[in-house]
């Protein structure tokens, strides 16, 4: 009998340390499991975090040229008078007979997004030049190369003869210069 509950004993004793450990197991698998989810987890939210850094970089940089694009296609005060000066030349080298500016009021620059970085305004320019055609052409394809940060609105051909052998063309129009202000 003695044997018996001896036996007994260990058997529930097994049974009890079974019945506690089966259960401890169970949650520590299941903690496992989650663990390893949360991991996964973990390794796509850095990845996708990466992703957003490249991103974010690559915005940056765009940004960036942007504003270098934006500071090339408006003048400040000083590369004005330069482009007058350089005007100037370009006028005299093409044979212009008669070249007149007239400005209007300077203005803000419309639509600009909030919080713009630069300070924009521009200033709407009346002009009149005349020549012949092919100095005209020549000037205006000069003109285009320099890369000016200027836009024509609206222009106006028409001829007219100064002389009896020479067919002169009168190009009246007007253009937009974009200037920097100083901060």
């Amino acid at each position: 009998m003695k044997k018996i509950d001896v036996i007994i004993f260990f058997v529930i004793l097994l049974l009890g340390i079974v019945l506690m450990l089966i259960p401890s197991y169970s949650n520590l698998i299941k903690e496992e499991r989650d663990l390893k989810s949360m991991k996964r987890e973990m390794t796509n939210i850095i990845d996708e975090l990466s992703k957003l850094k490249d991103t974010l970089n690559i915005l940056s940089k765009e940004r960036e040229n942007l504003l270098l694009e934006g500071r090339k296609k408006a003048f400040d005060k000083k590369g004005f008078s330069i482009f007058l000066k350089e005007l100037a030349i370009l006028l005299k080298k093409h044979n212009i007979l008669s070249f007149s500016i007239i400005p209007e009021e300077v203005q803000d620059v419309p639509n600009l997004p909030e919080n713009f970085p630069l300070k924009i305004k521009r200033i709407p320019l009346n002009f009149q030049l005349a020549g012949r055609y092919q100095e005209l052409l020549t000037f205006f394809q000069d003109l285009e190369l320099q890369n000016y940060p200027i836009k024509f609105l609206n222009y106006k051909i028409t001829h007219f003869n100064l002389e009896s052998d020479r067919i002169l063309l009168n190009f009246n129009g007007k253009l937009e210069i974009y200037l920097l202000e100083e901060e």
